[in-house]
């Protein structure tokens, strides 16, 4: 029997390390594109890649890929990509894995493209457009498709590769980069107030929730692999609070309310 869940044990550990990223959870309602963050536009000027690449550092970036049911009316199986070399323009030393590992997203479920790896210490700095290119499945029949897209996802997808010495490349991350991958909700609160990160790109240590008078009303420590805490509300009285999540260098603070 302890052989047994022995055997179980390795097999669940193998099944995490076989995961090369995980969703963002934050994308799971999403709809209109099948690549998030959406590529950066005028319509969406605060999406595409927002993390900087440094020369000879490492770099790494989740895309979250959620496929609709339908494409045009018609049914949608899945969109597929290639193993290697679907993604077109990354700096030198940077790669793309995918869970599933097949690189095969199936219709109306959450999965994921991570970019990772270190950028060249011979890279030149500057800007580095990218295509993702992959293969629509309607129903059997095979259609081509890349993101960004002008009819689907117009705009663009770039890595800023800069200097190791640059501002951005001695910190190690900004309420900017905080909250693109942070949900707060919802905002009006009643009883609950929820939060929800990303974990593959955040960690929190700890929240705080603060009166207007600067007042520390609540307060937890928040474990380590947590992606989301739900905090009891009901007894603060209604009005406009601040909330604060930190990580083990950076804080965010966003504004909520109480009704």
């Amino acid at each position: 029997m302890k052989k047994l869940i022995l055997f179980v044990l390795l097999l669940s550990q193998f099944g995490l390390m076989a995961q090369n990223c995980i969703p963002n959870p934050l994308y799971r309602d999403s709809t209109g594109s099948a690549v998030y963050p959406r590529p950066r536009s005028e319509t969406y000027p605060n999406e595409g890649i927002n993390t900087p690449g440094c020369v000879g550092k490492s770099f790494e970036f989740l895309f979250t890929v959620r496929i609709p049911g339908t494409f045009m009316g018609t049914p949608l199986t899945a969109m597929s990509l290639a193993t290697t070399g679907a993604v077109a323009g990354l700096p030198t030393g940077i790669s793309y894995s995918c869970n599933p590992p097949n690189c095969r997203f199936l219709a109306d479920s959450l999965g994921c493209i991570k970019l990772s790896g270190v950028i060249n210490s011979a890279t030149v700095p500057g800007i580095f457009p990218l295509t993702i290119n992959g293969t629509l499945d309607l129903s059997g029949f095979m259609i081509p498709v890349s993101f960004p897209n002008a009819s689907i996802a117009p705009g663009t997808y770039e890595i800023v590769v800069k200097e190791a010495t640059a501002t951005e490349c001695t910190t190690k991350t900004n309420e900017k980069l905080l909250a693109h991958y942070t949900l707060i909700y919802p905002n009006p609160a009643y009883d609950k107030l929820g939060i929800e990160w990303d974990v593959q790109m955040i960690q929190y240590k700890k929240v705080e929730l603060i009166s207007r008078e600067g007042k520390v009303i609540h307060k937890e420590n928040i474990g380590e692999n947590e992606r989301s805490i739900s905090i009891n509300v009901e007894n603060i009285p209604s009005g406009i609070y601040l909330i604060r999540l930190m990580d083990a260098s950076s804080t965010l603070t966003k504004s909520w309310v109480k009704f």
